[in-house]
Parts: C-alpha cells; sequence; structure tokens
C-alpha cells in the first residue's frame, strides 16, 4: 500500500476545506444587535442563515426575497410584533421561495382597527404567491384582507393562531367576492415549482370574517392533494358560503374541530363543492372526511343572496360527490336546516351519492339528512344519537364515558391518523370490547391503546371487463408486518363501499368471492379485512372492473304515413340488440318515450318481443317530428332513434264571434276560415250545429251556410265562408188585450139595458115580445167577453223569442276521411 505524502495531504485539506466553505459560513443575523431591523437582517442574509428577533415590536412590511433563510423570533409571538402599519402586506413570499424559507415565532398584524371603524385599506398579514414556504408558531391577528393567503403556492403552515381577518370597511354590512376577501387562510391554485401539497395542520382559525368563499379557510382550485388536518376552526363568518371551510376542490379534512361558524347560505361548517366535468362521472373515493367533529354551525341568511342555496347547516355539498367518503364523523346540528346536504339541482352531475360510513349525523332542530343525499353509499355502521360531549359550550368536545361514539369507528378509514387532536393514541380500547376500535369524532376515549401489529390488503379483480351480469373473481391476499400471511379473520367484500359479501381467510392469507351482481359501468371495489386479535384491521387499495351493458338500437314506424289530422295515428317503436352482444341475452327490457317536437307524448312499456307501440289522434296538422326514446333496465344500455318528420294532412276551422239581439237580420253572420295543412287539397263541406245552449233555451237559433258551404282548397292559401244565424224575436198579442177590455164594459152595461127596457114595458104582450130581445143581448154580452175577456181566444199566444246567453257554434268540415272542427261563439242578448 502507497500512503500519500505530506503535500498530498495539506493539498486534500485545503480542497476540503474549500468545499465545506459554505457550510462553515451559515451565520446567525442578531436583530437588533446585528441589523437594526428585521428587513436588513434578511438583506444581510444568506441561503441557510437565520435572522433571529429579539422581542419587542418592529414596525415594518418584510419581504424574504427568495432567500432559503429562517427568520424566528427568541422570544416566541406573544413578545414579538411585527406590525405593517397600515402600510401593505406585512410578511411577502413572492419570489420562488422553498421549503427552506422559514417565518417564525411572530405575531404579525397590520395594526387593523376592529370594524367598523376599518379604513377603506387592505393588505394581508402573509402573502404566499408563487412561493413554497414554511410558516410556523406565528400568531397572524388584526390584519385587513387574508391573514394567510397562498396563490399559486404550496406553504406548510402549521402551529399558527389565524384571528379577525376582515376586508375593509363594515363587515356587518359589506358582501362581495373580491380579492382581500377576509378569511383567515386561503389558497388558490396549484403551485408550478413543487410537488408537496399544501399542508394547513395544527392551526386555531378563530374570529375571522370572510365575505365570500369562506370564513376560516377557504380554498379556490387548491390540489386536491391539499391537507387540512389537526386545526381548531371556530366562530368564523363567512356572508357567503362556507362559515368554516370553503372549497372548490375537494380536498381532505382529517381530525378537525369545526364548530360555532356561521354562512350568509349554505355550509354552515363546511361548503365541498367539487364539480364534474361529466355528467353522471364516477371513480373511486379521493377525497375524505375522517375523524372530524362538525358541531353547532349554523346559517344566517344573507339577503343579498336571494336565489341561493340555503341548508346544509354542517356539510353542504353542492356539486360532483361521487368521490367523496365520509368516515368517523360526530355531524351534530341543532337549527332548522338540513346537518348534512347535497344541492338538487346538481344530482345529475354524480352518479353515485357521497359514500358515510361510521359517523353520527345528528339534527334535534331539523332534518338530520336533506337535498339529494336522503340515502347516502355506504351507509353501514352510522348513528344519529347524542355524542356526550364534555362541555361544548366551552370549547370542550371530548367524549364523556357512556358515548355511543366511543369504540364505534371503523378503524381502516382512509385518512385516519395515528393521534387524536390531543395527541393521544388513536385506537383505544375504552369499553373492554374484544379488540380495540377507534371512535368517531377528533379526540379518543381513553382506554388500552391498540398493541396488534398492522396488516397489509391486496385486492385483485379477474376479469377486469365483462358484460352485465357476467361473473367477476375477486380475490384479497393478506398480510401482516412481516410480509407473512394471516390465516385468521375475514375480508368483507365492498362496492362503492356497500357490502358484496363476505368471505373467511384461507390458511395462504386469501379470501375469495364470486359475483355476477355489480352494476354498469365503472365498479371501484375495497376489500376490507376485519383484524383479529394479533392484526389490526386494514382495507385494500381500489380494484377497479368495468361492467358493460348491452348496446341497442331504436327504430321507430309510423301508420298511416303521412297521417291525416283527427285520425288515429300508431306509433312503432322497436329496439334490438345491436352487434357485438354475448349471445343468449335476450330481448330488451324497459320503456320507449314517444316525444313529438320536443314534447313528452307518451311512455310506454316494451313488450316480450322489445316492441312498444301507441296510437294517438291528437297529433297536430302539418309537420311533426317524432323520436323514440329507450330507457333499459337490467343490464341493456339506453338508445334512441332517429328524429323524424311525420306529415300530418288535414284542415283547421275556425270562426269570427257573433254578438245579436233576437230576430236581428244583420251583424249576425259569422266568417269561417278554412286552412289547409300538411299540403292538403280539395273540396271541404261544412256543416253547422249548435253544441251548448243557455239551460232551457227556446227557439233555438237556425243555421245557414247558404251557397259557401262548399268550398275548395287549391293551395296553400286559407279560404271562407259565410255562416248566417237566424235567431227569433219575441211574439205578443196586443189586440186580444184591447178587445177584452172592452168586454169586461160591455157585459154589464148590457145586461142593465135589457133589464130596464123589460120591465118598463106594459103589459104582458109587450113584454112577450121583448123577452126574444132580452136573450139576444145577454148572448151577445157572453160572446164579447169571451175574446179576449177569459173565455177561448182564437188570437197567437206571447212569445219571448230565442232565449238571451252564451250558445257554442260547432263548424265541421269533411273532405273523404279528412274532417276537422272549429267552434263559433255566439251570444244573444
Amino acid at each position: 500500500m502507497v500512503w500519500p505524502s505530506r503535500a498530498e495531504l495539506t493539498l486534500s485539506c485545503l480542497l476540503i476545506g474549500l468545499l465545506a466553505a459554505p457550510v462553515w459560513a451559515q451565520k446567525t443575523i442578531h436583530v437588533p444587535g446585528d441589523a437594526a431591523t428585521i428587513q436588513a437582517g434578511i438583506n444581510a442574509a444568506s441561503d441557510g442563515d437565520t435572522v433571529l428577533v429579539a422581542p419587542g415590536t418592529y414596525v415594518e412590511n418584510i419581504d424574504f426575497m427568495g432567500k432559503a433563510i429562517t427568520v424566528t423570533s427568541s422570544g416566541g409571538a406573544a413578545t414579538t410584533t411585527i406590525d405593517g402599519g397600515q402600510k401593505g402586506i406585512v410578511v411577502n413570499f413572492a419570489n420562488s421561495e422553498t421549503r427552506a424559507s422559514v417565518i417564525n415565532g411572530f405575531t404579525i398584524t397590520d395594526d387593523a382597527p376592529p370594524p367598523p371603524e376599518q379604513d377603506p385599506f387592505s393588505a394581508n398579514g402573509i402573502l404566499v404567491a408563487g412561493a413554497n414556504p414554511t410558516i410556523t408558531n406565528n400568531i397572524v391577528t388584526n390584519n385587513r384582507g387574508y391573514g394567510i393567503q397562498v396563490y399559486f403556492g404550496s406553504a406548510y403552515i402549521s402551529g399558527n393562531t389565524i384571528t379577525y381577518s376582515s376586508t375593509a370597511g363594515d363587515p356587518r354590512q359589506d358582501y362581495g367576492c373580491d380579492y382581500d376577501d377576509g378569511d383567515g387562510v386561503f389558497i388558490e391554485g396549484a403551485s408550478n415549482s413543487i410537488t408537496d401539497p399544501p399542508v394547513i395542520d395544527h392551526n386555531t382559525v378563530e374570529q375571522n370574517v370572510g365575505h365570500c368563499l369562506g370564513g376560516g379557510i377557504g380554498l379556490f382550485a387548491a390540489p386536491l392533494s391539499t391537507i387540512i388536518s389537526n386545526n381548531i376552526i371556530a366562530n368564523n363568518w363567512s356572508l357567503g358560503y362556507g362559515g368554516g371551510v370553503y372549497d372548490s376542490g375537494p380536498i381532505s379534512l382529517y381530525q378537525n374541530l369545526i364548530y360555532n361558524n356561521v354562512s350568509g347560505v349554505a355550509g354552515g361548517g363546511v361548503y365541498l363543492n367539487a364539480p364534474s366535468e361529466v355528467d353522471g362521472a364516477t371513480g373511486p373515493l379521493n377525497a375524505f372526511v375522517t375523524n372530524n367533529t362538525i358541531y353547532g354551525n349554523t346559517i344566517n341568511w344573507n339577503p343579498l343572496l336571494p336565489d341561493d342555496w340555503v341548508d346544509g347547516s354542517q356539510v353542504a355539498l353542492p356539486g360532483y360527490v361521487s368521490q367523496l367518503g365520509f368516515f368517523n364523523n360526530l355531524i351534530i346540528a341543532n337549527d332548522s336546516y338540513s346537518a348534512f346536504a347535497c344541492w338538487a339541482t346538481y344530482q345529475y352531475l354524480s352518479g353515485a351519492p357521497p359514500v358515510v360510513v361510521n359517523n353520527d349525523v345528528r339534527n334535534t332542530g331539523g332534518a338530520t339528512y336533506g337535498g339529494w343525499c336522503t340515502s347516502p353509499a355506504g351507509n353501514t355502521g352510522n348513528i344519529s344519537a347524542d355524542p356526550k360531549l364534555k362541555n361544548p359550550s366551552v370549547g370542550d368536545f371530548h367524549l364523556l364515558a357512556g358515548s355511543p361514539a366511543i369504540d364505534s369507528g371503523f378503524n381502516a378509514a382512509p385518512g385516519a391518523l395515528a393521534t387524536d387532536l390531543d395527541g393521544n393514541p388513536r385506537i383505544q380500547n375504552a369499553t373492554g370490547a374484544s379488540e380495540p376500535v377507534v371512535d368517531m369524532g377528533a379526540y379518543e376515549a381513553s382506554g388500552t391503546p391498540e398493541s396488534r401489529s398492522s396488516s397489509q390488503t391486496t385486492l385483485t379483480a379477474q376479469p377486469e371487463t365483462v358484460f352485465y351480469g357476467q361473473p367477476v373473481n375477486l380475490s384479497a391476499a393478506v398480510t401482516d408486518s412481516s410480509g407473512s400471511p394471516i390465516s385468521q379473520g375475514t375480508v368483507n367484500f365492498m362496492d362503492d363501499w356497500s357490502a358484496i359479501q363476505q368471505s373467511p381467510l384461507n390458511e395462504s392469507g386469501i379470501a375469495t368471492v364470486t359475483t355476477s351482481s355489480l352494476s354498469l359501468g365503472p365498479r371501484w371495489l375495497v376489500g376490507s379485512f376485519s383484524g383479529n386479535t394479533a392484526d389490526q384491521p386494514n382495507i385494500s387499495a381500489t380494484a377497479e372492473v368495468v361492467v358493460n351493458g348491452f348496446s341497442t338500437s331504436t327504430t321507430i314506424t309510423f301508420s298511416p304515413n303521412p297521417g291525416q289530422y283527427g285520425q288515429p295515428e300508431t306509433l312503432t317503436a322497436t329496439v334490438t340488440l345491436a352487434p357485438g352482444n354475448p349471445l343468449g341475452t335476450g330481448a330488451p327490457t324497459g320503456t320507449v318515450a314517444f316525444w313529438v317536437s320536443g314534447s313528452l307524448l307518451a311512455t310506454v312499456p316494451l313488450n316480450g318481443s322489445g316492441v312498444a307501440t301507441y296510437t294517438t289522434s291528437s297529433l297536430p296538422a302539418g309537420t311533426v317530428y317524432i323520436q323514440a326514446i329507450y330507457s333499459s333496465t337490467g343490464g341493456f344500455l339506453g338508445s334512441s332513434s332517429q328524429n323524424l318528420p311525420l306529415q300530418i294532412v288535414g284542415i283547421a276551422i275556425s270562426g269570427t264571434p257573433v254578438s245579436i239581439s233576437p230576430g236581428a237580420t244583420s251583424g249576425n253572420q259569422s266568417t269561417i276560415t278554412v286552412t289547409p295543412a300538411g299540403g292538403f287539397t280539395g273540396s271541404v263541406a261544412l256543416t253547422a250545429a249548435i253544441t251548448s245552449s243557455p239551460t232551457g233555451a227556446t227557439d233555438l237559433p237556425t243555421l245557414s251556410f247558404g251557397t259557401t258551404g262548399n268550398v275548395n282548397i287549391t293551395g296553400p292559401d286559407s279560404v271562407t265562408a259565410t255562416l248566417t244565424i237566424a235567431t227569433v224575436a219575441p211574439a205578443g198579442c196586443p189586440q186580444a188585450v184591447h178587445v177584452g177590455s172592452a168586454a169586461r164594459w160591455l157585459f154589464p152595461s148590457s145586461l142593465t139595458l135589457a133589464c130596464i127596457v123589460f120591465l118598463a114595458t106594459p103589459g104582458r104582450c109587450l113584454r112577450r115580445r121583448l123577452l126574444p130581445m132580452l136573450l139576444l143581448l145577454v148572448g151577445l154580452a157572453g160572446g164579447v167577453t169571451g175574446c179576449g175577456g177569459g173565455g177561448g181566444s182564437s188570437c197567437t199566444p206571447q212569445s219571448g223569442g230565442t232565449t238571451p246567453g252564451s250558445y257554442v257554434i260547432t263548424v265541421t268540415g269533411t273532405s273523404g276521411s279528412v274532417i276537422a272542427s272549429g267552434t263559433v261563439s255566439l251570444i244573444v242578448q
């Protein structure tokens, strides 16, 4: 072996010293000892340096200038303040800073006075723009704008207290979605320079006022991988959506305490909006709400948003929800709104409801579930009971002994953390059960900690693509922490977190089932190992199986074609299997909806041959478009026919209204218009009849077309005819009335005169000669009395004519098999 010379050793040492020089050069800059201000210390620092700030108040606005340095206080946030003095952003990260750029241990404020005295000025406590810094252990308070804003960045935010952020002006009288909105923390967009997700962990976010998107924490287009965990989010207020948390993501919420927040519309506690680009989209769960306590949040309706959705006082889901899962949460409400609600307007976006497993969802003042999420998917292990919390009125949400939430969770819940919000072991056996079970909510009750070994479950599904009804073989292999098979226990196989079958493990640590019951579309399957006395439960990653339906084709025919207006038309839809389906599939089943020019006519079930028919006489004259849309059952796929035109040949008849006095000979004609449709030509014979008249009407009108009763249509233009309406005038007997009056005078007068003559004539002979005369006068008086005086009469009796009132005249036009009718309104005054 040849040893190096002294000169070579000396040179090597020098080289090592030069290479190590940057490490040795790292230094601490003391403020105010080495630099008078914090910014001066930053200016003097190089990457890797620390700017150590002594207790005191520093009125300045600092910028990290892209440097990978730590700016920290020696005495902590309670004694060291950076006061922006209402001059703009207090702490600025806007030059691609990384996680190595750290702000720690300060009170950060722009010295904003409380509302409503605030000046019209906005500034964030901390702005992160296109950067990825570390923000820890600060008190960020009394800032106008956001407490902490992350704009297309990925900050690590932990251990901070963020309070009293609000936009400029009186937050109680203002509303608007704008910049510097007032949330405690707001994240918008994803970082372009770092793969690590944004982290908001172990912060206290209280008493902030957001004017639109969130009060405590707001996220807009933030990365799906954003982590919000172990935070206390309380007593925040949003004039818009999401009093505690607003998200347009979705993102995951792990073990947060979210209480007493208020929103102006939906989502007093949490508003999770996840719009889907594809209607009915589904997928494996990718956003999780696990072990949170969401309590006592509410909605104070904002009248500036009169048309918005107002529901979901604890949890509001306004958009796509098929990939969102809720596990082991306490969701407790006491108001008139639903505690957990999905906006019904946007149900069409989701192929399945959200998954809800092992939660306590309760509302003592109203509905538990609302909107269209009345029956969430995977609805197993859920309860609705008083969780028996220690003292919520002072913010103590620990579980009391006997709480139904103790040992009632799902051990293998996605996103479950190893410790609870207090830092205690997450799974403890507090009830003496045979195996430890996790609690619901953010805190774990004291008991025997979990001591079993971890396990791993791997699920396979074969084949990965099948037709509806074909078998799928599922196999779950379960191993312990050393990779050895676990042979004790069972595996629950689930489709979108709903149980399919359960199977025991064999000696090789494998459980298998075969199922033919999977629904159409992509199915997201998981295997959940139940655990045993030595091994913890575990759940597999998702395995996808695509279940194809049987493709179909729908056709439609018409009979007769062309159709005739007012006559029966039969529509026939035939649904057949398209090429490429497996043998033995059978005839399609389901219903067919017949649509006419965009309006639903009827829905008819298919018969055993896949045919549906419908007959109607109500199709309008002219060209109509008819389509048959097949809605399937079982494994068949829906299909639609072409939207085909059908000519309905016919005529339309209308008439002008008439209003006359009985017996009128003018103004008693209606103009009848005959309009062709669908290319109709030919001669049309018109008839008319009274089809409605006043009760007990007499002397009904008579109707006549005269010489216009037949009209000839030779083209598309309308033709007219004249309908004459004859009525009867009232008739009396005036002469009869006069004669009757005379008779009433003549009868007694004649009789009196006859008697005088008879008695005054002397002698029997003279009286004998006058007796016939007396009888003649009596007869004459009697005859006169009978003419109009109440005895018989030969006069015409008095008549009232055509009864006044409203009449309906139906005019019918006939041309071969084409028949149409219209009505004319007649009023006799």
